[in-house]
């Protein structure tokens, strides 16, 4: 009787120590499954805050390249504005008077005008008037001394200011060079025009003209050959010509 009571006793100590490994072993399944279901669900949720901050950064950058956009065609805008509205600063051949032997000084008249929409300031030029070869140099100061003008520093819009020169008187041989068809001597007006639109931005003209040609010369009607050239009789030096 004795031995049946303990032989009880043992195995009902024994059923307890197994049902608790039985607990002990679902408790640490749960726990292993709660974890990894939270390490899971962290990692979806990391996922979706890089994609977000990917999705976050594209809509940076598309934002930034939108604002690229719109500022460059803002800029173009102005760009074509300016353009359209700046001053241009030109030069236009008039006369050249007394060109025949005397004591009255070779005498040059150039107009310089503004075709743009707004003032041209800070203007600067220097003209010269010369008589030499035919051949032009290089460089348009070695054509002879540029005189600066005076007193000229705006030049509003379609508006002219003419501009004088004299220089000594010519002698025969130089008029008889003149007036041959070749232009073995030629009367040159010439400079240079520097100046700012409204918009700050820095700008030159350089103008070269000649007279010369027994053709150009004009006959009144009384057949007398008279001592000047009109500014359409003007040719342009091939070199000397041009403006920003």
């Amino acid at each position: 009787m004795t031995k049946n009571t303990n032989d009880h006793k043992k195995d009902a100590k024994n059923d307890r120590h197994y049902r608790l490994g039985v607990k002990r072993f679902w408790a640490s399944v749960a726990n292993t499954t709660l974890l990894l279901g939270t390490l899971i669900v962290a990692g979806v949720a990391a996922n979706f805050a890089y994609n977000s901050y990917l999705a976050a950064l594209k809509q940076v950058a598309a934002a930034n390249r939108e604002a690229d956009a719109a500022w460059k065609q803002v800029q173009a805008a102005q760009d074509i504005s300016r353009i359209e509205t700046r001053a241009y600063v030109y030069a236009r051949p008039r006369r050249v008077f007394h060109v025949m032997e005397g004591e009255s000084a070779l005498q040059s008249y150039v107009s310089f005008g503004n075709s743009g929409q707004t003032f041209a300031t800070d203007v600067e030029s220097r003209v010269g008037l010369v008589v030499s070869g035919p051949v032009v140099p290089d460089r348009i100061d070695d054509l002879g001394w540029l005189e600066p003008e005076k007193g000229v520093a705006i030049i509003t819009p379609n508006f002219e200011i003419d501009i004088i020169r004299n220089r000594e008187p010519l002698k025969a041989e130089q008029i008889r060079q003149i007036r041959t068809f070749d232009g073995k001597s030629r009367i040159y007006v010439f400079g240079t025009i520097s100046y700012n639109d409204v918009y700050g931005k820095p700008h030159t003209t350089v103008f070269c003209f000649t007279y010369f040609s027994s053709e150009n010369t004009i006959v009144n009607g009384n057949g007398n050959r008279l001592s000047f050239y009109e500014g359409w009789q003007a040719r342009y030096c091939d070199k000397h010509n041009y403006a920003d």
